[in-house]
C-alpha cells in the first residue's frame, strides 16, 4: 500500500475516536483504520515492506499487528507483554525491535508471530449491549480465556457464564476484554465496552 499514516499519542477522555489514520491521496481525506484497537495512545507505526498489508503499532499496551491493512488488530506475541512501547524498527531479516519504557528492547521474530490462525482470521466477536449495566453478551461462544482490564491496566475477575459476563461488581467506566484461544494461546480479539 502506498500512502501516508498518522497515529495519535495521548489520551482523549470520553472520546471513542481512532488513534490511527491512513490517506491514499496525499492527506486530502483520511480513513480510520484503528477502530478495532483499544482507546490507548499509539506512539509509532511501522510497515512491513515485504508484506504490505501488515502494519505494526507501538502502543501504551504493547505492540499490535494487522495483516489486513488495519481492518482487524491483535496484540503481537503471547498477549502478556502489556508494556508501553515507544518506538519500532523493522529489519529486513524478519525481526521487529520494540523500544519499551522500563523493560529495554524487545525483539519479535515476525516469521512465526505474525501468521494468523483460522480462528483469528474469522473472528468478528462483539459484545452487546454496549454501554451495559450488569450483563454483557458475546456474539459468539468459544473455548477461550479472557483478561478484563481498565484504562490503567488493572485486571478484574468477573463471573463468566458462557456467552455472558456478569459485570455488576465493576465500577462505572471504560473496560477492555482480551480473548485468547485455549487451544493454541493465540490472541483472538480485544473488545472495548462501557459499564454504566
Amino acid at each position: 500500500m502506498s500512502g501516508v499514516y498518522v497515529t495519535v499519542s495521548g489520551f482523549r477522555f470520553g472520546e471513542m475516536k481512532s488513534q490511527v489514520y491512513y490517506s491514499d491521496n496525499y492527506g486530502f481525506s483520511w480513513s480510520d483504520i484503528g477502530q478495532d484497537l483499544p482507546d490507548i495512545p499509539v506512539n509509532d507505526i511501522q510497515l512491513d515492506f515485504q508484506n504490505p498489508e501488515y502494519i505494526y503499532l507501538a502502543t501504551d499496551a504493547g505492540v499490535f499487528v494487522s495483516n489486513d491493512h488495519g481492518q482487524d488488530w491483535r496484540i503481537l506475541g503471547n498477549g502478556t507483554e502489556a508494556l508501553t512501547v515507544l518506538d519500532l524498527d523493522y529489519h529486513i531479516n524478519g525481526t521487529l525491535e520494540a523500544a519499551t519504557y522500563g523493560k529495554g528492547l524487545m525483539t519479535y521474530n515476525l516469521g512465526a508471530s505474525t501468521s494468523l490462525s483460522k480462528t483469528e482470521v474469522h473472528t468478528k466477536i462483539s459484545c452487546y449491549p454496549n454501554p451495559t449495566q450488569n450483563l454483557s453478551y458475546l456474539s459468539e461462544q468459544g473455548d477461550w480465556d479472557y483478561r478484563l482490564y481498565d484504562l490503567t491496566g488493572k485486571s478484574y475477575t468477573v463471573n463468566w457464564m458462557g456467552k455472558a459476563l456478569d459485570l455488576s461488581a465493576l465500577s462505572t467506566g471504560l473496560y477492555y476484554l482480551d480473548l485468547t484461544s485455549k487451544s493454541d494461546r493465540s490472541h483472538l480479539k480485544t473488545l472495548k465496552f462501557v459499564k454504566i
